[in-house]
């Protein structure tokens, strides 16, 4: 608790409860929701950028079938958006010291659930617009699943690859049954160099559409993105109603 600072949630429960109990309600059976969301809202947007070596840690919680994405019959949220899971993550790395970022203002209202989901009622996602394009150069970086990846190996294939060079909207366009599940690109922050006229890439994550329920749009996280195409001040902050698992 204090390397990060975060301690109010610690003082909340004593004062209400009088006790801590830690065996319980803990996220992915690591640590108390209120105590990671008073973490996230301290480390910023990153805390939400860990990345797995591949997708199979989604089993149980997402399948494949005829070439669509749906929810498992006993859905368990994998927390895709943690930066601790069963399986090894990697975290993007913090922006250089002597250069300031620009979070996004929608990250803020992200709330972790006690299962590892999170609800978001607010996010900032590319639409490649002409608000927010500054010049399509076919230079963004992706680190996820192969654009060409054909499902055969189920989740277990979807190998997660760092492509330099690419084209974000040609991915978004084209990964994975795009018409049936659509994937999103949420903006996280910007790194600023010295000021907002000399920015540097803008973060965020790639998120795929799985299932809807009610009104609820449910996603998992499949990727990063790193891209110089739009300014994270420029794109808008939208009303959704999303479920992260």
């Amino acid at each position: 608790m204090s390397i990060v600072g975060a301690t109010d949630w610690f003082t909340k429960q004593i004062s209400e409860h009088g006790t801590i109990s830690v065996e319980e309600n803990l996220v992915l059976g690591f640590y108390p929701a209120a105590f990671l969301n008073e973490v996230a809202q301290k480390i910023g947007p990153s805390f939400f950028s860990a990345m797995h070596t591949n997708l199979g840690y989604l089993a149980g919680a997402v399948n494949i079938k005829q070439s669509e994405w749906a929810l498992d019959e006993k859905s368990k949220a994998p927390g895709s958006t943690m930066p601790f899971t069963a399986s090894s993550t990697n975290m993007a790395p913090p922006q250089k010291y002597e250069f300031s970022t620009f979070n996004h203002p929608s990250i803020k209202d992200w709330l972790i659930q006690n299962d590892g989901s999170v609800v978001v009622r607010h996010a900032g996602f590319l639409t490649f617009g002409d608000d927010e394009k500054v010049e399509k150069d076919n230079q963004d970086m992706i680190i996820a699943p192969d654009i060409d990846h054909d499902n055969a190996g189920g989740l277990e294939g979807f190998e997660i690859e760092t492509k330099e060079s690419q084209d974000l909207e040609t991915w978004l366009k084209e990964f994975s049954c795009p018409d049936s599940n659509p994937n999103f690109a949420v903006c996280l922050n910007q790194q600023i160099y010295l000021n907002q006229d000399i920015p540097g890439p803008q973060t965020g994550l790639l998120l795929k559409q799985v299932a809807k329920q009610d009104e609820t749009i449910i996603m998992v996280k499949i990727g990063l993105f790193f891209t110089t195409s739009s300014r994270a001040w420029d794109i808008s902050t939208k009303s959704v109603n999303w479920l992260i698992l």
